[in-house]
């Protein structure tokens, strides 16, 4: 999606894959031109090397939002809402195996709404114009061919549309950031910013828990601060995890003993960390050991 126009590009893949993505964001490229930067989750596809030099390549700059904190990319999670509710619309009530056939209908539907915070569509924020929809009637092939009056008509139409169109750009992503800073100094009026720092324990909260697991895990440690409540954390071991996160999911653990039992983390992260404990107790030895010769 584009942030300046809300246009967006949709496509329906068998699974997530790098190749779908690259290709994806090459068609988009030779459309409308390459992008400066590009915000992204972090899928594999997204973090795998071949996107990484694909972007690197083409000197795009890769921004990552943190994991299970969509307000980051808020206009992209409004639009998959708004899009998968048009498409339950189109496939209902028996045709819900088919929704990719529906896809470029519904694409086209939220192309064509005029947005609250632009006050335009992003088709005619893109266009210059609004979209001629399949269920509306046309006359067109009834009518006798146009007069050259006509023709300079719609030309001299058509070049006021484009020279204007930046003009409604400009208005419409004003309208826009003003409406962001309206909501940001709302969300500053509630929000109490939680200041980690590198070496604090905190606890992370799991953000699909069954009844009987627990609502956080860890401890986890804060191996490094990558941006504004945005954390990195190693176990107490040294693992370090690969994902990011916001800090409105971990909160600070201050135990007066440190209980060695207090693990709630997922069978594959505890063998990872139980992997770097045994690393770590082999450098330790080695340690020892090369100390005692060297003695």
């Amino acid at each position: 999606m584009d942030h300046g126009t809300d246009f967006a590009y949709v496509a329906a893949i068998p699974r997530r894959s790098h190749i779908a993505v690259i290709a994806l964001l090459r068609r988009l490229i030779t459309t409308h031109g390459k992008p400066s930067t590009v915000l992204t989750d972090n899928g594999e596809e997204f973090l795998s090397y071949p996107f990484q030099n694909y972007l690197q390549r083409l000197g795009i700059q890769h921004l990552h939002t943190s994991p299970y904190h969509p307000q980051t990319n808020g206009r992209l999670e409004k639009f998959n809402d708004m899009l998968v509710q048009t498409l339950a619309r189109y496939t209902a009530p028996n045709r819900q195996d088919e929704w990719d056939q529906y896809l470029p209908d519904a694409l086209l539907a939220q192309r064509a709404h005029v947005s609250r915070s632009h006050g335009a569509s992003p088709f005619f924020l893109v266009f210059g114009r609004q979209p001629r929809l399949p269920h509306e009637t046309t006359y067109d092939l009834l009518r006798a061919p146009p007069t050259d009056a006509e023709i300079a008509t719609l030309q001299n139409r058509r070049l006021e549309h484009v020279q204007n169109v930046e003009r409604f750009r400009t208005e419409a992503n004003t309208r826009a950031l003003r409406r962001l800073q309206d909501e940001a100094r709302r969300r500053e009026g509630t929000y109490h910013e939680r200041a980690l720092g590198i070496g604090d324990y905190v606890l992370r909260r799991s953000e699909n828990p069954t009844k009987l697991h627990p609502r956080w895990d860890g401890p986890f440690i804060v191996h490094d601060v990558t941006d504004r409540n945005v954390y990195q954390l190693r176990t107490r071991n040294g693992y370090i995890l690969r994902t990011l996160y916001n800090a409105a999911r971990l909160k600070c653990y201050h135990p007066s003993n440190m209980d060695p039992e207090l693990w709630y983390s997922s069978a594959d992260l505890q063998r990872r960390d139980a992997r770097a404990r045994m690393q770590r107790r082999l450098d330790t030895s080695l340690g020892r050991a090369g100390t005692s010769r060297d003695a």
